[in-house]
């Protein structure tokens, strides 16, 4: 096995803490422009890593969690 393909396998074991943009609009079948608009309102987190905007999966999961029974 190659140094690349153990790093990568490796890699794949972890789980996902965050995903692009991209993939988070395939993922809740939003636009572009809906998955920044949450962003800018702070309904999704987003962080610069490497260069990259990368929306934590905590962030996520809050959205689609259902409201809690204290919230209302």
């Amino acid at each position: 096995m190659q140094t690349g393909q153990h790093t990568k396998a490796k890699a794949s074991a972890l789980p996902r803490r965050g995903y692009s943009v991209r993939e988070v609009c395939q993922m809740l079948g939003i636009g572009n422009t809906t998955a920044w608009k949450l962003v800018k309102e702070e309904k999704l987190v987003a962080v610069k890593v490497a260069g990259r905007t990368v929306v934590t999966a905590a962030s996520v999961e809050a959205l689609l969690a259902p409201p809690s029974a204290d919230a209302a």
